[in-house]
């Protein structure tokens, strides 16, 4: 039973140099087999001016990225699982959990 869950997070940085840091100690890179070993300061500075143009932050004083990070879960059922219960079966609805209402005395 695979299961797929995804956060979409929005993300501000100073320059783009800061979210190219960023990229660079989270693994993030260049993959392809013939890449450069390294890129042209030049081609930093016009990538930087253009994602500053394209992406600004909504104060202008910065840029924003977005990340999709992606959760995927699967297992196969087995017999030591207990079943689900039927859907409309709970006691407590999550509303009210997510009220903070749920378990207060007093």
């Amino acid at each position: 039973m695979p299961t797929v869950d995804v956060d979409t997070i929005t993300v501000r940085y100073p320059d783009a140099f800061a979210l190219m840091r960023h990229l660079q100690v989270m693994g993030e890179g260049n993959a392809a087999m013939l890449r450069r070993s390294f890129v042209p300061r030049e081609t930093l500075i016009a990538a930087a001016a253009a994602y500053h143009a394209m992406y600004p932050s909504a104060d202008g004083e910065g840029i924003v990225a977005t990340f999709e990070i992606i959760y995927m879960t699967g297992w196969k059922p087995h017999a030591s699982h207990s079943e689900g219960k039927a859907p409309g079966s709970a006691s407590v609805s999550l509303k009210d959990i997510g009220s903070g209402t749920y378990g207060v005395i007093g």
